[in-house]
């Protein structure tokens, strides 16, 4: 079967740290205020994504992989991953800060898997307030027990190493980095498909009954990086009508789509791979190996199958794309 370009319905999250920039990203048709996250792409039991393209409507992206994993991963990368989708891709509105936490990485949960649970994740900045921070690290190396204290007597964003993003940055944000994602900022988070979160600080919030979330002091020290932090935004340069890598890691890799007329010919680094395009400004038509042709406008993402590379854009609006796709398998 000729697999479509396949989009899929967004799947929204209200939360205490939520606004309404999700919603105007995607042209204001939600008309909810406090949405924090979108789901654009996820493979998660309890959430995961439904395909709106008319051909395969109401296929989840688990039963998607069931059936047509090889043609949407590709050969090589089936091999890696088999059915199980590798991938996480969301919408985050931080209207106030969220918590500072850390993830573990798939070695410190386990392995025998060929669905990880560890998190690396990275952030692209789509949109930032004045003043807005973001935590990447600890500001200096910390022993255990200090790091304890600083998160039960509220300090601990006092010993945090802070950064200022920028529209357009990248960060990468790998398993073991104490990090927070600071007010003012809208961001695009790709992470392996995992929730598994320990949270050092909440800043003493509590929800509408008045109950604080619980936080995980014993299971973040065991995954933690203690040491100093010299992250930063990952540099990166693009032009017009071109394609720009911006971040390359084992989990994933990240290039910025800048079409203000037109490109041809597009197929992700690793070329066996599948891609999932996000618009984060501007509309283009996108038409695949098969002449299949798809309009992608602001706020959303489409996932493009291994087998309908390679693609080419035309501009309707200049725009300004995130491309997220698999790196080439290491050898064992």
């Amino acid at each position: 079967m000729i697999l479509p370009i396949l989009e899929f319905k967004p799947i929204y999250r209200n939360t205490i740290w939520g606004g309404t920039r999700i919603s105007d990203l995607k042209g204001g048709a939600l008309k909810v205020n406090g949405i924090g996250e979108s789901l654009e792409l996820s493979p998660l039991e309890d959430a995961c994504s439904v395909v709106i393209t008319e051909s395969l409507k109401g296929y989840s992206l688990n039963k998607l992989m069931m059936h047509y994993a090889k043609e949407i991963l590709g050969e090589t990368l089936f091999a890696k991953y088999g059915k199980h989708f590798p991938l996480l891709i969301k919408l985050i509105d931080a209207t106030d800060n969220l918590s500072i936490q850390v993830h573990p990485s798939d070695e410190e949960v386990g392995k025998g898997s060929n669905k990880p649970r560890g998190k690396n994740e990275a952030w692209y900045i789509i949109d930032t307030e004045e003043n807005a921070d973001i935590i990447l690290g600890l500001a200096q190396d910390t022993p255990p027990h200090e790091l304890v204290d600083y998160a039960i007597s509220g300090r601990l964003p006092d010993f945090s190493h802070h950064v200022t993003p920028h529209k357009g940055d990248i960060f990468n944000v790998p398993a073991g980095t104490i990090h927070a994602v600071g007010k003012g900022t809208l961001l695009l988070e790709v992470q392996q498909p995992s929730e598994t979160t320990y949270r050092l600080w909440d800043y003493d919030r509590v929800d509408k009954e008045g109950r604080s979330r619980a936080l995980h002091l014993n299971e973040a020290l065991e995954v933690a990086n203690l040491s100093q932090s010299t992250l930063r935004a990952v540099p990166y340069r693009s032009l017009p009508n071109s394609i720009t890598l911006m971040l390359s890691t084992p989990h994933f890799v990240m290039e910025n789509i800048w079409i203000k007329s037109e490109i041809g010919n597009y197929a992700p680094p690793f070329k066996e791979s599948c891609a999932i395009l996000t618009a984060v400004d501007g509309e283009c038509i996108i038409e695949d190996a098969h002449k299949q042709v798809l309009t992608l406008t602001k706020g959303t993402s489409v996932l493009v199958p291994s087998t309908n590379m390679p693609l080419s854009f035309k501009a309707m609006k200049e725009a300004n794309l995130v491309s997220t796709s698999l790196p080439a398998p290491t050898q064992p």
